[in-house]
């Protein structure tokens, strides 16, 4: 039937719109109400699934490798963390990727420059798992008052700059924030990893949980230092006398490059603002890696002239032969002792000349 005709006739009275008009606003408000519900009840079901997923999560802190427990424990600790204890002393920090992670040892070279006749110093090592991103951190360490008077670095900074803000992406590290809001967005993955290293025995997968809870308190203990015993395939973790890599270039050098750019902008405004040393030091390589260093690296020395709170070290790394190491670049315990105490000799003239920030 024409509604429009009716009315334009008379044949509709006034009750009777009213009474279609209702029927016609009930029934848009009981659609409005059924998607009103389905959309309550799927944000009702996220919420579930993610207070489920955070419970998890936090029953199960240490369902993950070693090398992203020690990551993630660092960068908390540059945001909450106390690295450095209250006694005056030097306060040294050893910055790089996993190479520092597992060459540096914070207590040996504490006592060793104390011997040597040094200044007192307390280390820390904030080698991060293959990651050489440590800018964010030490600005955060620094903004908290727990910046370090001196830092050491074995491997230069990453170059590669934080990506530019866009309508897309224009909240900076969104890692960060990803992370805080969701925390458990790796554990299926570590789940599935836990799973198949125990063959499914609950019993090793026990023990697996064990051990990288202890590897925490480890580093903790430590002051940062981990040995990466997870790569070492060989007795005693010792590369054997004949072993060699793909990779070896044992009749060309391997010069440290030093990157310009927006890094060492900021680091050179951290070192400015709270009076922090940065000092490059030799790294450490196999002695079939590569040929013997220049003993001066112009290059860098070029690109460091400008920035008086840059200083380098000894030439760009020294030499080992494979007995101390546990793979084909990191040092195995043996060999942390080895090069951190020869650090420790290199850097005792030029701490001497230090004093603490106040």
């Amino acid at each position: 039937m024409d509604i429009s005709a009716d009315v334009q006739t008379g044949r509709y009275c006034a009750s009777s719109l009213c009474s279609l008009m209702i029927r016609n606003a009930s029934s848009l408000a009981n659609t409005e109400n059924r998607l009103a519900h389905k959309v309550l009840k799927a944000v009702c079901i996220f919420l579930l699934i993610h207070v489920g997923l955070l419970s998890v999560n936090r029953r199960f802190p240490y369902l993950q490798s070693g090398a992203d427990l020690v990551a993630a424990y660092k960068h908390d600790l540059s945001r909450s963390g106390m690295p450095f204890s209250e006694k005056p002393a030097l306060k040294v920090m050893a910055f790089g990727n996993s190479v520092t992670l597992a060459g540096f040892v914070p207590a040996l070279f504490d006592s060793t420059v104390s011997a040597l006749g040094g200044p007192s110093v307390e280390s820390y090592n904030f080698g991060l798992p293959a990651d050489a991103r440590f800018v964010d951190d030490l600005e955060a360490f620094a903004a908290r008052g727990q910046a370090p008077d001196v830092a050491l670095l074995l491997v230069p900074w990453d170059s590669v700059p934080p990506p530019a803000r866009t309508i897309f992406a224009f909240l900076p590290e969104d890692a960060y924030i990803m992370r805080a809001l969701f925390p458990y967005r790796l554990l299926p993955r570590n789940f599935s990893i836990a799973l198949a290293e125990s063959r499914g025995r609950p019993f090793v997968m026990r023990e697996n949980y064990q051990h990288a809870a202890k590897t925490v308190r480890q580093v903790q203990v430590d002051r940062g230092y981990y040995f990466i015993a997870r790569q070492s395939r060989f007795p005693n973790d010792e590369l054997p006398t004949d072993f060699r890599d793909v990779t070896d270039t044992p009749d060309r050098p391997e010069p440290r490059h030093v990157p310009g750019g927006s890094v060492l902008e900021r680091l050179a405004a951290l070192a400015e603002r709270y009076h922090i040393t940065f000092i490059l030091i030799p790294r450490y390589l196999r002695e079939h890696r590569a040929a013997l260093p220049d003993s001066v690296n112009s290059a860098t020395l070029q690109r460091l002239a400008p920035y008086s709170h840059f200083s380098v070290a000894g030439p760009d790394y020294w030499r080992y032969p494979n007995e101390l190491f546990s793979d084909a670049v990191h040092a195995n315990r043996r060999g942390a002792a080895v090069y951190t105490k020869a650090l420790a000799g290199l850097l005792v003239p030029r701490l001497l000349e230090l004093r603490p920030r106040e």
